[in-house]
């Protein structure tokens, strides 16, 4: 036994010295009282109140770091918090990047599917991708019948270009004449700011024909790409909505503030376009420019359009319900003026396509919204008042919004949102010109003349805003056809594959009763 060390109880020590060790207890040698070595001897003696031992026993507890085994384990479980500590941090980084890109993608016009673009190569051997939201493609149809029409049609799609800030997909119902017009102007300019897609459907005047036929309605007065119109729909399976908008049409702001309209239609409106009210005749609602449901238009259950080509159309169509809702009257409607009432004739309508869908709007008003008059300055209301001006005329550029409201007319009980007009799209109609761009009045006298010769003047060449990293894709649909057409011929293979397939059955039947020898199918 290693010699005890006696503690004196009044040695001024004691009140220094601390001990961090558990001492067993004392050991009684030859009447002297020897203390234990500082390893084994207890802090407190047996007999305190405060003792952890039991007198009785004389056993006493040991400190947790009494054993060599423990300062492993304070190590093991030093290097498990610093484990966890590290992950946390990192767990903490990764979540706020990502709250941070949600929080940004937010002030995105348009919340749309993410795709991944590779970055430059900052080193060799190495590429970085990069979130990247992808803008929404305005979906734009246009109807070209001959020269002209295609001659216009391209300054509507020039103006369009150079306000857009989206990119853009124009699908042109035409004519073969009416291509080249229009690939020759989009060759001019190879690095859009934003990619440009072009899809003609070359159709011709005797198709439209045959479908208006299928359909019971004509075209004796109006021209036969007018009537193309209530087709749209029909010839583009592909395309779920659209605006459609005329060749003497030109835009004067981002059509995404026009395509951005279609949020406010509900589910089962199919059409909107600018009217005068809930009174308006053929000739105060606007097929000029819409905004179109195709999807809506084209439920089988209740198409746009009839045709005598599939059973129950005739019945079931909007139009051939509006015609007969019409005709079940007196079959009267007003003429242009409203000073008569003329015989409303589904194969002669009242100015074409406007008056076939003013009877479909008039019966079935629920599927209809209306679009504001801003999308349809028009040149025959002389712009509802909205004028630009020239340099030295009143109404300069501090005109205020109570002064303009003062000068707005012609807009009798449009349903506007704000009285406040502004001019989002001008239509230079009612001017019996062929190439409106080439009526001379326009651009010395018309109040919009300075915009006029800024888009007409304006050189496609100047439309190279890109980078490069944007594409122009054009391309002609083959098989263009009509939706009557497409169903008849879905309906046509399923009978034949239903009947080819009972007939398989039948031979095989017959094959293993020994009827006839068998041969492979």
């Amino acid at each position: 036994m290693n010699p005890g060390v006696v503690i004196d109880p009044e040695s001024p020590a004691r009140n220094g010295v601390r001990f961090f060790a558990s001492l067993p207890r004392c050991c009684a040698v030859a009447g002297s009282t020897v203390m234990p070595s500082p390893s084994e001897a207890p802090l407190m003696s047996p007999g305190s109140p405060r003792s952890p031992y039991d007198t009785k026993r004389h056993e006493y507890r040991s400190g947790p770091f009494a054993y060599r085994w423990s300062r492993t384990l304070v190590f093991i479980s030093f290097l498990i918090l610093n484990n966890l500590a590290w992950t946390y941090l990192y767990t903490r980084g990764g979540s706020e990047s990502l709250a941070r890109f949600q929080a940004s993608k937010t002030h995105d016009d348009v919340a749309s599917p993410i795709h991944l673009t590779p970055l430059p190569k900052s080193t060799p051997g190495t590429e970085h991708q990069a979130i990247v939201p992808r803008r929404e493609t305005i979906q734009l149809v246009m109807v070209m019948l001959g020269t002209d029409s295609a001659t216009e049609g391209a300054m509507t799609i020039k103006s369009a270009l150079m306000h857009s800030s989206r990119p853009l997909a124009f699908h042109i119902i035409c004519d073969t004449v009416a291509i080249p017009i229009i690939e020759n102007k989009l060759q001019l300019f190879k690095r859009p700011a934003y990619s440009l897609d072009v899809t003609f459907y070359p159709i011709t005047v005797d198709a439209i024909k045959a479908r208006s036929a299928r359909a019971g309605i004509g075209a004796k007065s109006a021209h036969w790409g007018m009537i193309a119109k209530v087709f749209m729909h029909e010839l583009l399976p592909a395309v779920d909505k659209a605006i459609f908008v005329d060749t003497d049409m030109l835009f004067v702001v981002d059509p995404v503030l026009l395509w951005n309209s279609f949020s406010v239609l509900k589910p089962n409106q199919i059409i909107a376009f600018p009217t005068l009210g809930p009174n308006s005749d053929a000739s105060r609602i606007c097929t000029c420019v819409m905004l179109l449901n195709f999807a809506g238009m084209r439920n089988v259950r209740q198409p746009f359009m009839s045709s005598t080509m599939i059973p129950g159309w005739p019945e079931n169509s909007l139009s051939s319900k509006a015609i007969k809702l019409t005709l079940a009257g007196d079959g009267m409607v007003p003429d242009g003026d409203r000073s008569k009432r003329v015989k409303f004739d589904p194969y002669d309508p009242l100015f074409g396509d406007q008056g076939l869908y003013h009877v479909i709007w008039t019966h079935f008003p629920e599927l209809f919204a209306h679009l504001s008059l801003r999308w349809d300055i028009t040149h025959c209301r002389k712009g509802y008042g909205l004028e630009l001006g020239h340099r030295h005329d009143p109404g300069g550029e501090d005109m205020s919004e109570t002064d303009q409201v003062k000068a707005q007319f012609w807009m009798e009980e449009a349903p506007e949102k704000f009285e406040q007009l502004i001019p989002g799209i001008l239509h230079f109609n009612c001017q019996n010109r062929p190439v409106v761009w080439d009526f001379e009045e326009n651009y010395e006298e018309n109040s919009w003349s300075s915009m006029i010769t800024m888009i007409a003047r304006y050189k496609w060449i100047w439309l190279n805003r890109g980078d490069g990293s944007a594409t122009i894709k054009i391309r002609v649909e083959k098989d263009v056809r009509f939706e009557d057409e497409r169903v008849a011929g879905e309906e046509r293979s399923s009978r034949m594959a239903l009947e080819e397939g009972i007939d398989i059955k039948a031979r095989r039947k017959r094959t293993r009763l020994g009827d006839l020898p068998a041969r492979p199918f």
